[in-house]
């Protein structure tokens, strides 16, 4: 009988002690967004994991933005449309009425799973202007990624004398920015590195003012970022073929 009270008491203490230290604790809560995770894919394969979102009006010629809302807060994204690259992002709350106190900033961080020190990106706090120390929203930048990229001119059925005159233009590279013309054989390529937001174009036409051309001659200009085609056009009959891209 002894033994059975004890035992019972003891169960009583064990279970009063884990209240103590562990009911008054609040649990950690699951994040909504994890934004990191996302950093660098492409508008496509962002919609694929969050699903289609809303699609918003877009700010300027050429660009896009979506919103996924969840569980009371807003994640916006603004993308390019033609290279589907996603030039930033936007967490706020889901009520627009709403605004984040100075001292809940980390709370709203750890739900899209955002930390200060994370050198993928920089992040910027929307403050509110009709009150001080609350926000309406962080924005969350992708820092600039290097790229290969390959510009090329080949020609078809165009002889072994026959020059190509090209024309090369590359636009918002901090690394990179050259403007080139002149006159080569083909196969013709040039190698350089570019960071996101780069413009490229490439032209080229056949210089055939001394030697006639084929009748099936042609001129292929093409853009390869990273390994892939990302732009390309083919000119026969002498024409001239013009291809860009913005990375």
């Amino acid at each position: 009988m002894c033994r059975t009270r004890l035992a019972l008491f003891c169960i009583t203490l064990c279970l009063a002690l884990s209240c103590v230290s562990g009911c008054g604790q609040k649990k950690p809560a699951d994040p909504t967004f994890d934004v990191p995770s996302l950093i660098g894919s492409r508008i496509s394969a962002v919609t694929a994991r969050l699903g289609p979102g809303q699609e918003l009006p877009a700010v300027s010629e050429g660009s896009g933005r979506r919103q996924w809302r969840k569980d009371g807060y807003a994640l916006r994204a603004d993308y390019r449309l033609r290279s589907e690259r996603v030039t930033g992002w936007r967490l706020s709350l889901d009520d627009p009425q709403k605004t984040i106190k100075d001292k809940d900033k980390d709370e709203m961080l750890s739900m899209a799973r955002l930390q200060q020190s994370d050198p993928r990106y920089s992040l910027e706090w929307e403050e509110d202007p009709d009150s001080v120390e609350r926000y309406r929203s962080v924005q969350v930048v992708p820092m600039p990624r290097q790229h290969k990229v390959i510009l090329r001119v080949t020609g078809q059925n165009l002889g072994t004398m026959t020059l190509v005159q090209f024309g090369l233009q590359v636009a918002g590279n901090s690394g990179e920015n050259p403007a080139e013309n002149g006159l080569t054989l083909a196969p013709w390529e040039r190698e350089l590195q570019a960071q996101d937001g780069t413009q490229l174009k490439l032209e080229a036409v056949p210089n055939y003012s001394r030697i006639p051309l084929r009748g099936d001659a042609s001129v292929t200009v093409q853009i390869e970022v990273d390994g892939k085609i990302v732009s390309k056009q083919t000119a026969s009959a002498g024409g001239a073929a013009s291809c860009d891209w913005e990375i």
